[in-house]
Order: structure tokens, then C-alpha cells, then sequence
């Protein structure tokens, strides 16, 4: 029996109109399950004016050394693992701590005995499609490492309150259940809240870490992250010149608590110049320089932020058997006048009265309120008097060929011409800047050959960290020493209570400043641009990296 051919319909334009929609909602709905996002995460990034789905762009300054949180110690590598973990607290915008992968947890009354209570909707991402619930053994493992002499994390030694971390038997660190842990303390320490908040406190996945087979941390396969974002591509040739890490939206953490960018672009450009260009030219939308304070040659709609972190000021050699002398550093200080000097400072500084920069990090509220900046009387008149009879003829003239050490890395020298003048001009002492390159600053201060230096106290994660140079742990035997700036550095980490402490920096800070230890000058800032319409990214002053998983695009 022969068949008809079947004979072609074409269909009508009425009826290619009539499916436009099904098939553009079909086609959105494909691009949406395939971007990584969640479902219902990626139709909230379609509303216009949301602000959200966006892939930010940044420079950074080297190649990441490592992305294993444990052992991470450059800049780089900090910057992009500060998006890709979270630890059972974590630290709000607000610099508030808060739950992180925990939901909630209960402190002994004693202070020694912290149960955590797990997230049940917190997951593990990889590139190589890795998959897996967060759980308390992921905490556990995580512990075991970083306290793990074999391992050497240089972290370690800030969690030594955990019972049996010292090597005396297997780290109090303990999951009870899939979703609960408990972590038993030696001694308590208010600051172990804020301890649990930083990378080294982050889960590790045992099974994903075996499966690494010793690269865990060096390539994008073999990290897996539980935060906001994962690593989806990371490339870093060591002699290649378009090296990046891309992060892309956990999606399971984003089911939770909204990420708004769809990810994170790290784009290795080691040349200052370069990553400035960037900014200016449209390829990134952030940019962090290196260094403090200054940024110069930005587009003018740029949104400029700071964040005072790091202060400067001046210390004379004890091996100065003259200026060293408490009258005589009473009188050399003592004609500083800060208001006079506030008038010409340069661009992202601010005039010190004391070690703590405003924006040091304690306890989510702002320093300044709590802790007022000692008192530093200022008497030019007086201390030209003093000076006049204090000091021989001899000593005068022994002492006129002094110099001002300072690093060739500062880049505020107009402020120190101006102390210099004003010395000139209340005391007759004229000393030279002889500025040096950083090798050799660092061999002359740990020497202490010199008179009097321009010294940088660094950003520190918390507060008593500002007080490590003047402790005799600290690594400059030549700077002076204070043994009330060394105890309460050394036992930050077994205070009972963040008030004890915070009246100890107090009087520690003041001790300092009084005795003429440290002269204050200068508050520096950690600066960063973002582009036009871009907000809610903020800088987290502990880890001193950029946060992206409110950050929005308009």
C-alpha cells in the first residue's frame, strides 16, 4: 500500500508572534540555570534598578601564594579568600560580630566551654562540581590542621586558649553531631569571638581535602569554599603577564543570604601604574593602591573611601645617651604643635594624639568614643626654656649633627620638614632626613644606629596588636620598650573581659606617649576608589580586604 508524502506546513508569522514570549522566557530560564546562580537568586538579578549580577573587576598586586586559609599569609591571596569563606562568627559591615556558618551558640558561665549550633543550608563549592553539606566536622578538620605542628601555620599560636592546643593531646575541638561543636578553652579570652571570625578559623572539608592529593589550595580543583563566592577559574603562570583568579556565586549560600554580585574577577597586575589605568580605562570598577593614604589621577564621579588603620609618629634610640634623656625628649616633643601642622597635612592623613589609629578594630564600636587620645600638652615657649638649661653648650653641639631616620616607603616627608621647622624655631635643633631605602631602614633599626626615626606602626588585627613594637616580644630590640605595653600585648588572648583589656591599651598607650617612648604624628589610611554607581562594598578592618557579597552596581 503506497503512503502520501507528508506534505510540509510552514507555520504562519502569526504564530512565530504568538510564541516570542514562551521561547524568550524558555531561553532565560536556560541561561539562568546554567550561570551558576540559583534559580530564584538569578530572576531577583533581572530586576531593573536592583543593582545586583554583576561581575566586579579588580586589580591585585602579585599572584595568590596559596588559597588555603590556614596557611595564607600575602596580601593577594587574603583579598580573594576573604570572599570565599565563612567561619562559625563572622564580622558584619557594621564591624558587629555575628553568626556566621553557626546559627547560634552558648558560652559556659565559666568562659571555657563554646557549643555551636550549625546552618543546615550552608554548602561546599568547587570547580570540579563538588557538592557537599557544611558540617561540624568540617570544623573539626578544619581546627585539627591549623593546630597541627607538622602543618607550621603561623596562625596557630593566636589559638593557643584551646585546650590541648599546645601538642598535650588531641585539640578540644569537637563535633558531637553533624550539626553541633564544641570547643573547650585552657583559660577564657573575650577576644576568642573575634578569633573565630578570621580565615584560619575556617572549615576544610576532609573528604575534598584528601581527594587533592597535596594540592589542596593551589589550583581551582582543588578549593572548595562554603562563603559567598568559589573559585570557578584561576589562572597563574608564573611567566605569563594575564594572570586572574575568577570567583563565581555560591549558589546554596545565596539561597540563604542574598549574594549580589554574580562574581569577582582578580586581575594580577603587579605595576601600580597598570592597575591605575584599569581603573581610569573601565576594565575594573575597584581600586586598591598599594600603600597609605594618597590617591591621585581618578576619574572625578570615582567614589574615594578611608579608613584610618596606621599611625606614624617619632622614636629616639636609647643608645642616644642625650636625646634619649626623659627631660630632654619632654622639651623635643614638647613644642610640636599638632593644630598648626593640621592645617597643611596631606591627603589621607590626620593629626596624631595617640598610637590607636580612630578606626583600629575593638569590639564593633568606634575607638575614639571609648577610648579617648591621651592628652599631649603642646608649649613652645616652655619647652625653648627648658631646653636652654637643660642641655650644656657641649651637649647642643654634640647633638647638632643628628639625623632623622626614615624609609624612602614614606610618603609624607613635607610633615616632618614642618616638625623640623618648628624645632628650628622653638629650640635651635636642626636635624637632617636622611631617608634610606627599606633594607636598610630595617638593618639600621634593628642596629639602632640611629638617632631619632620616623617609625610606621602597621595596621594590626586588634587593638593591643599596635603595641608589639614596644613589647620586648617585639621583633625591633632597638625600639623602646615598655614592660606594661608588653604585658598586656603578650596576654591579649587570655583577658576575661574586652573591658579589662580595653583599660589596659588605655594605660598602656598613655604610658608611651607620656614618657616620650613614641611621639604621635600622623593617623595614615588604607584608601580604595570604586567607580560611579557602584556601592555597599566595604572594607573589613581585620582582614584588610575588600567584602563584595553586598556589592551593587547601579
Amino acid at each position: 500500500m503506497l503512503r502520501k508524502p507528508l506534505s510540509r506546513v510552514m507555520p504562519s508569522p502569526a504564530s512565530y508572534e504568538a510564541k516570542r514570549p514562551f521561547i524568550a522566557a524558555l531561553f532565560i530560564i536556560l541561561m539562568l540555570m546554567t550561570t551558576g546562580c540559583s534559580f530564584a537568586d538569578s530572576l531577583l538579578s533581572l530586576v531593573k534598578g536592583d543593582g545586583s549580577g554583576q561581575l566586579f573587576k579588580l586589580s591585585i598586586p602579585s599572584d595568590p601564594v596559596t588559597l588555603d586559609p590556614i596557611l595564607a599569609e600575602d596580601e593577594s591571596s587574603i583579598a580573594v579568600l576573604r570572599n570565599m569563606f565563612e567561619g562559625l562568627l563572622k564580622t558584619a559591615p557594621s564591624g558587629e560580630i555575628v553568626c556566621g556558618s553557626a546559627e547560634s551558640y552558648t558560652v559556659s558561665e565559666d568562659g571555657l566551654v563554646y557549643t555551636f549550633y550549625l546552618r543546615r543550608d550552608m554548602e561546599w563549592r568547587a570547580a570540579g562540581g563538588f557538592s557537599e553539606k557544611v558540617t561540624a566536622y568540617d570544623f573539626e578538620f578544619g581546627f585539627s590542621r591549623l593546630l597541627d605542628p607538622e602543618l607550621g601555620s603561623s596562625y596557630a599560636k593566636d589559638y593557643s586558649c584551646i585546650k590541648n592546643s599546645l601538642g598535650e593531646g588531641e585539640p578540644c575541638v569537637t563535633a558531637l553531631d553533624e550539626y553541633t561543636l564544641e570547643i573547650t578553652l585552657s583559660y577564657p579570652n573575650a577576644l576568642f569571638p573575634s578569633l573565630l571570625t578570621r580565615l584560619p578559623a575556617s572549615p576544610c572539608c576532609k573528604e575534598f581535602f584528601e581527594s587533592c592529593n597535596g594540592k589542596y589550595g593551589l589550583e581551582a580543583k582543588s578549593i572548595a569554599s562554603n562563603g559567598p563566592f568559589y573559585v570557578r577559574l584561576w589562572q597563574h603562570d608564573r611567566y605569563g603577564s594575564d594572570n586572574y583568579v575568577r570567583l563565581t556565586r555560591n549558589d546554596a549560600y545565596s539561597a540563604a543570604s542574598r549574594v549580589y554580585p554574580s562574581g569577582i574577577s582578580f586581575l594580577v597586575e603587579k605595576s601600580e601604574r597598570s592597575r591605575l589605568e584599569s581603573f581610569n580605562s573601565g576594565s575594573t570598577q575597584v581600586y586598591f593602591p598599594s600603600g597609605e593614604g594618597g590617591i591621585f589621577g581618578i576619574p572625578d564621579d570615582s567614589q574615594v573611601y578611608r579608613v584610618y588603620d596606621s599611625s606614624a609618629g617619632l622614636v629616639v634610640s636609647p643608645k642616644n645617651e642625650i636625646l634619649s634623656r626623659e627631660d630632654v625628649k619632654e622639651a623635643l616633643f614638647g613644642c610640636i604643635e599638632r593644630e598648626s601642622l593640621s592645617e597643611g597635612l596631606p591627603q589621607g592623613t590626620k593629626a596624631a594624639y595617640g598610637i590607636f589609629p580612630p578606626d583600629a578594630y575593638f569590639d564593633s564600636r568606634e575607638l575614639r568614643s571609648i577610648l579617648p587620645e591621651p592628652e599631649i600638652s603642646s608649649d613652645p615657649r616652655l619647652s625653648g626654656y627648658k631646653w636652654s638649661f637643660i642641655l650644656t653648650e657641649s651637649e647642643k653641639r654634640e647633638i647638632a649633627g643628628c639625623n632623622v631616620l626614615v624609609a624612602d616607603s614614606f610618603d609624607y616627608i613635607e610633615v616632618l620638614e614642618l616638625v623640623i621647622e618648628q624645632w628650628e624655631a622653638c629650640l635651635g635643633f636642626t636635624p637632617s632626613i636622611e631617608i634610606v631605602n627599606e633594607t636598610d631602614y630595617q638593618r639600621r633599626l634593628e642596629e639602632g644606629s640611629y638617632d631619632i626615626c620616623l617609625y610606621e606602626i602597621e595596621k594590626s588585627l586588634e587593638l593591643a596588636g599596635y603595641l608589639a613594637p614596644f613589647s620586648s616580644d617585639g621583633e625591633l630590640a632597638s625600639l623602646p620598650h615598655s614592660a606594661e605595653a608588653g604585658s598586656v600585648y603578650s596576654s591579649r588572648y587570655s583577658y576575661p573581659s574586652l573591658e579589662e583589656l580595653l583599660l589596659d591599651c588605655r594605660s598602656a598607650e598613655s604610658a608611651l606617649v607620656s614618657s616620650g617612648s613614641y611621639c604621635p604624628l600622623l593617623y595614615l589610611s588604607t584608601a580604595y576608589a570604586v567607580s560611579d554607581g557602584v556601592c555597599d562594598l566595604w572594607y573589613d578592618t581585620a582582614s584588610a580586604s575588600l567584602v563584595f557579597s553586598d556589592a551593587k552596581l547601579f
